[in-house]
């Protein structure tokens, strides 16, 4: 009563096999990276280390941000991403970071640059110190680095609920003694940070940046 007739399910699972290994090797060349590319990125890698540590390029990072803030008890933040780096740099002891700033403000407003020494990742925070920016304009902070190890530069900005306007940018870097460019020429006379100190070990917080 009824033909059967072999089925030609093979030829169909051949194909869509074959499809499925094609789909994989065109997925896989879309993401390989050519091997050459390997070499410039050396090459830029090295050219910077050496420009570190002989001190002709000392620079690690920069952060950039400004605020407004008008009667409101929250911020508004017009660019509130760091640029371009991360606030991270592990440094040595003799080497003198550098961290030059440039601030724009109206209004009651004042610019903490606060500097943290982690003793390690997970840890979170040991020794830290900051420098307190009243005034709009162009400076530069200096700290010989006690101790080897990694350290944090922290912006932020303190305001008054009345309103005010900041917009600033501050760039940082480390140099040894004995480096052959020296420090970058500062647009000031630089300002020496205080020696860092230890959180409150009971409550692990900042003390009060009031005056």
């Amino acid at each position: 009563m009824f033909n059967l007739h072999p089925s030609d399910d093979s030829g169909l699972l051949d194909t869509l096999f074959a499809d499925s290994d094609e789909s994989r090797a065109a997925n896989g060349r879309r993401v390989r990276i050519p091997s050459w590319l390997i070499y410039p990125i050396i090459a830029v890698l090295s050219v910077w280390t050496f420009g570190y540590i002989s001190g002709l390029f000392p620079y690690l990072g920069r952060y950039e941000r400004s605020e407004h803030n008008r009667s409101s008890p929250f911020a508004s933040n017009d660019n509130p991403v760091g640029t371009l780096s991360l606030p991270y740099a592990y440094l040595f002891k003799g080497q003198t970071l550098f961290i030059d700033y440039d601030v724009q403000q109206e209004g009651r407003v004042h610019l903490n640059i606060f500097l943290y020494h982690r003793r390690n990742v997970l840890s979170g925070l040991g020794p830290y110190t900051y420098a307190r920016i009243n005034d709009s304009g162009k400076g530069r902070l200096t700290y010989t680095v006690p101790v080897s190890g990694l350290y944090e530069i922290s912006p932020s900005a303190m305001g008054s609920l009345d309103g005010y306007n900041i917009r600033y940018q501050v760039t940082w870097g480390a140099t040894w003694a004995n480096g052959l460019g020296g420090l970058p020429t500062a647009p000031r006379p630089a300002q020496q940070m205080p020696p860092a100190k230890d959180l409150d070990p009971a409550l692990r917080l900042l003390p009060s940046l009031e005056p």
